[in-house]
């Protein structure tokens, strides 16, 4: 008895769940080391008020998902009353103090209720993760420091500090600005000590430039070939390439200027002789770095010719003869750099520097070498000949107001050589000018053509008829506005007042507003867009007359403006640069369009890294507006396809599926979890697979091979339930048979990947199914098993039973067609509601047999009269019915009532055929025939042949036979034939036999006597003999 209270004590001890709920978990648990930064782990302390004696017990730590309790943490059994529980991720959890030995899993609240003996709830939180979200302006170019990176902070706990690295670091400002190109690196931590890292690159929009024109040295003379262009401020990864192309006008094509120089070090060059012979024309320059990058500078340089010493508007003066020296040299020297210097040569000495006109010079040639400031040099000749005697001089003074008459020619020369005989002939229309033939001017000449023509005396040693052709032209007077008829707006004009085709001894005036204006002025006023009336006169030596008066000259205003905001097109890192489209009009077209100083007639800029830009606009007129401040911002062009999956009861085996598209080059990725980030090594795929993930919260940031960057934010793996199959829903098997279906429901619905049905029922038929599908059809009755496996490779299964469908009454409508002659096979049975899942089976009753199985289908033919069913069975063999008795039906025999009555023929000596065969009509049904189907149709025919003689006539009577042996067909409406032969129409005609002749018995006796012997016919005879006896027999006949 001992012993047994001794073990008895013993598993008290032991197993201590009999003690009944007496423990409790004091209120309320506290949190001990709380979760300072986003990703950290908790730690609480649960106080266990203890029995007394202690009882030992189980302390569990879990959370609810929907309905489900799953349990992630649990103590031994113990006694204690003081728990330290770590590791705790934010969430909120449920503390059990359980029975130790009762507790087990249980669905849906996750344990037996009996068995908890307290439990409670306590909410671990933690402050949001820290989260930055920054932009970057990039550098001009790698000489320039006006980069800019501005970033946000979000999560974590406020204030935050910063603590920068970099070129030209280190930095403590949230914000940085004025930044050359380069990777910045910045720690961010939060006022709890959390940290943040991250790194921003700084681009240079522009990695190698051409640089700038410098300045353009012309060619020292006019002609040469010793020009320069000067370029500088190059940048980029030396040694560089430079060449220079010149653009053919008449090929339309820029061809290079000499040979490309290579590997020059030097930012600055000067494009000169010798390598490059620059004449005026128009350049561009190319400069391309070590790496490639550079490109053609598209601003086109001008370089220009300085003025060419030329000669104008020179008058030679012919000396008299060879002795007098009074020739004269009048000319004008125009272009060179001032002054410039004159040497003579020639029969008759010149100073040096002397200037137009020179006089008292002999007839021979004179050489004049003019030479500018810089040296260039160009030789001019002149020759002064000796006057001919025969050539009349013409001096002609032009109109000096516009449309008047004031023309004047006068001739000289002509007072010794020619007899006073002149015209001077308007050449149009023949008008002569001078009023006498000796005159040897005309006036009052209007703007026109005309001839001088002078008659010769006659004899020897007189001058030939001369004709001088001479014009008078209409003076061209200009008010012009220095800066065309069109100013840009805002801006004002002047005045220029222009005489052409006038007499140099002609002064003109021009009077507009305040101001006076001589040939070849300006006005000292300024004149904005408006209309202005002006006044010109003219001076010819006695005073200012009037030429025109109420004038006008109009100024208008250019309309060069912007059309609408510019169009910008963003860079997209890593992808494109940036464009801005500008839109502009001008009524003085065409518009170009500028930006860095490079002008181009396209309204669109390209190849725009992120920055703010000016655009100018300038007209055919040289007006300018221009717009500012254009960003082009920057865009990352990184797209992201996420995709994620939970943590399954494997552990540890969710992933992240990452798609990048639009970035360049490698990828590497970030991943921020409660243990820290980690950075991948680069990537050279679009698909990033992040695994051996366990529940929690995971920040993730995609950068690209150029550090652009996509900030996915936090994606949340959860941990998924255990799926079940919540019912089975089952269809049995119909009559059809192996049409059974169970469908399957499990909770969740959607998490399954393979269905398995093992049909071990079947014996050899038993296999293993697995398809992805929730219905299981094509299913004979049975015994199944029904398994599923969720994506995560966990399974569950239940038994099920398909039953069979029984039934007893199926549609049998049937119709039948009867047999159609007597004795015939030809009856049909058919059924009219079918269904493939049954056999259908034919069966008739006879006297001896019962019924006897002819057939199996829906449709039976060739029957003969009897009573028939069907029987139906399905193809289970568990549904079953049979048909009614049917009968089909036969009509009677058809056959003539009464036997067909013969007239043989008579008199066929006569050549006569009138033998008959009547048929008797029975008087009730007006057939002579009976049975089949009335009406009936009769036919004659030879009994050797089949050839009728045609249908009976109405009296019944087959008539005009000859003699022969007959047979008749009998059909009724249906066609059915009856036959009747051997019916003999016999020849009853009368016929002479023989005769009996006995002779006279004497010479001219008169004892002879005929017989005749005579048969057939009817009824008794009747004779003639011709000598008028009317016996058998004729006597007393001589010969």
């Amino acid at each position: 008895m001992n012993k047994i209270l001794t073990i008895l004590f013993a598993f008290l001890l032991l197993f201590p769940s009999f003690n009944t709920n007496a423990q409790t978990i004091q209120q309320p648990v506290t949190i001990t080391d709380s979760i300072l930064c986003y990703g950290d782990l908790a730690e609480i302390n649960i106080i266990i008020n203890q029995t007394i004696p202690s009882t030992a017990a189980k302390v569990i730590i879990g959370y609810y998902i929907g309905p489900t309790f799953l349990s992630i943490t649990s103590t031994n059994n113990t006694t204690l009353t003081s728990i330290n529980v770590p590791g705790l991720a934010a969430q909120t959890y449920t503390v059990r103090l359980v029975d130790s030995v009762s507790y087990y899993a249980t669905t849906p609240n996750g344990a037996n209720p009996s068995s908890i003996y307290d439990s409670t709830s306590i909410n671990i939180t933690e402050p949001p993760p820290i989260t930055v979200s920054g932009s970057v302006i990039n550098a001009t170019n790698v000489l320039t420091f006006d980069g800019n990176i501005d970033i946000s902070v979000a999560g974590g706990t406020s204030p935050y500090t910063f603590s920068w690295t970099g070129p030209g670091g280190p930095y403590g400002t949230e914000d940085l600005s004025g930044l050359q190109s380069g990777t910045y690196n910045v720690s961010i931590t939060d006022h709890n000590g959390c940290i943040f890292t991250d790194s921003y690159t700084v681009a240079a929009n522009q990695a190698c430039s051409y640089g700038e024109l410098d300045s353009i040295v012309n060619p020292v003379c006019f002609g040469n070939n010793n020009g320069e262009i000067w370029i500088n401020q190059v940048f980029g990864t030396g040694p560089f390439d430079y060449s220079l192309e010149f653009y053919d006008s008449t090929t339309t094509s820029w061809n290079l200027v000499g040979s490309p120089i290579f590997n020059i070090q030097d930012t600055f060059y000067i494009f000169a002789h010798p390598n490059f012979q620059l004449g005026a024309g128009q350049y561009r320059y190319t400069v391309i770095d070590s790496n490639g990058c550079g490109g053609t500078n598209s601003t086109i340089i001008q370089v220009i010719d300085p003025t060419e010493i030329e000669r104008f508007n020179y008058i030679i003066t012919q000396a008299t003869d060879s002795t007098t020296c009074d020739g004269e040299i009048e000319f004008q020297i125009v272009g060179g750099a001032a002054p410039l210097t004159h040497s003579w040569t020639g029969p008759t000495p010149i100073s040096n520097n002397a200037l137009s006109p020179i006089t008292n010079l002999c007839a021979g040639t004179y050489i004049d070498t003019v030479v500018d400031l810089l040296g260039c040099t160009k030789t001019f000749t002149y020759s002064v000949p000796i006057e001919d005697t025969c050539s009349p001089e013409l001096e002609v003074y032009n109109i000096f107001c516009d449309q008047d008459s004031s023309g004047i020619a006068i001739v000289n020369r002509v007072n010794y050589a020619y007899k006073d005989s002149f015209q001077f002939k308007d050449t149009l229309t023949g008008n002569i000018w001078n009023t006498m033939a000796s005159d040897t001017f005309a006036v009052n000449l209007p703007a026109g053509g005309y001839e001088f023509h002078a008659y010769t005396l006659g004899g020897a040693g007189a001058c030939p008829d001369t004709t001088i052709p001479f014009s008078i032209i209409t003076p061209e007077i200009n008010v012009l506005s220095l800066k065309g008829p069109e100013i840009c707006a805002g801006e004002s004009t002047e005045f220029y007042f222009d005489t052409i085709n006038t007499d140099s001894s002609f002064i003109y005036k021009l009077i507009i507003s305040n101001d006076v204006l001589f040939s070849g002025d300006t006005s000292s006023s300024s004149y904005f867009p408006g209309i202005y009336p002006y006044t010109i006169e003219v001076d010819t030596g006695n005073g200012f007359i009037s030429c025109f008066t109420n004038q006008n000259i109009t100024i208008t205003e250019n309309d060069l403006s912007f059309d609408s905001p510019p169009f910008v097109t963003n860079e997209i890192c890593s992808t494109s640069l940036g464009s801005i489209e500008v839109f502009a009009s001008s009524s003085s077209g065409p518009v170009e369009y500028t930006l860095f100083l490079n002008p181009q007639f396209s309204n669109l800029f390209t190849g725009l890294s992120t920055a703010y830009y000016t655009v100018m606009v300038e007209d055919a007129i040289n007006c300018v507006i221009s717009q500012d401040s254009i960003l082009v911002d920057l865009e990352s062009n990184i797209v992201l396809d996420v995709d994620s999956s939970l943590e399954t009861c494997r552990l540890n085996d969710g992933w992240i599926e990452v798609i990048a598209q639009g970035g360049y080059g490698f990828y590497t990725y970030t991943i921020t979890d409660a243990n820290g980030p980690f950075t991948s090594p680069p990537i050279n795929n679009d698909t990033l697979l992040i695994d051996s993930l366990d529940k929690g919260y995971y920040n993730l940031v995609i950068e690209d091979s150029l550090m652009c960057s996509y900030n996915y934010g936090n994606i949340y793996i959860g941990k998924t339930p255990r799926t079940i199959i919540d019912s089975l829903v089952t269809k049995n098997e119909s009559c059809c048979a192996w049409d059974g279906e169970i469908e399957v429901v499990t909770i969740p619905q959607n998490s399954v990947s393979i269905y398995s049905l093992d049909t071990f029922n079947f014996g050899q038929w038993a296999e293993l199914t697995s398809q992805n599908s929730n219905i299981f059809n094509s299913l004979y009755r049975g015994d199944y098993l029904v398994g599923i496996e969720d994506t995560n490779g966990c399974v569950d299964s239940m038994e099920v039973t398909l039953e069979v469908d029984t039934v007893w009454s199926i549609p049998l409508t049937v119709e039948i067609t009867d047999v159609v002659c007597n004795g015939d096979s030809n009856g049909t049975f058919k059924l009219i509601d079918t269904n493939q899942c049954y056999i259908y089976e034919l069966y008739r009753y006879t006297p001896n047999t019962i019924q006897v199985p002819l057939d199996t289908g829906t449709y039976f033919n060739t029957l003969i009269s009897g009573w028939y069913a069907v029987e139906a069975i399905s193809n289970s063999g568990t549904c079953e019915d049979r048909s009614d008795s049917i009968f089909i039906n036969e009509p009677l025999p058809v056959s003539l009532n009464h036997p067909p009555v013969v007239t043989d023929v008579r008199c066929l000596n006569n050549n006569s055929c009138n033998g008959e065969v009547y048929l008797i009509t029975d008087s009730i049904t007006g057939y002579p025939a009976s049975g089949g189907w009335a009406p009936y149709s009769y036919y004659l025919k030879y009994q050797n042949n089949n050839i009728p003689f045609g249908l009976i006539s109405s009296t019944d009577t087959f008539q005009s036979l000859c003699v022969g042996l007959y047979k008749i067909q009998l059909l009724d409406d249906k066609g059915c034939e009856v036959v009747y032969d051997s019916i003999f129409v016999s020849d009853s005609s009368l016929y002479i036999d023989s005769f009996s002749v006995q002779n006279v018995g004497c010479y001219n006796g008169n004892d002879g006597q005929i017989e005749v012997f005579v048969s057939g016919g009817l009824g008794n005879y009747s004779y003639l003999w011709s000598n008028s006896d009317t016996t058998n027999i004729a006597d007393s006949l001589f010969v």
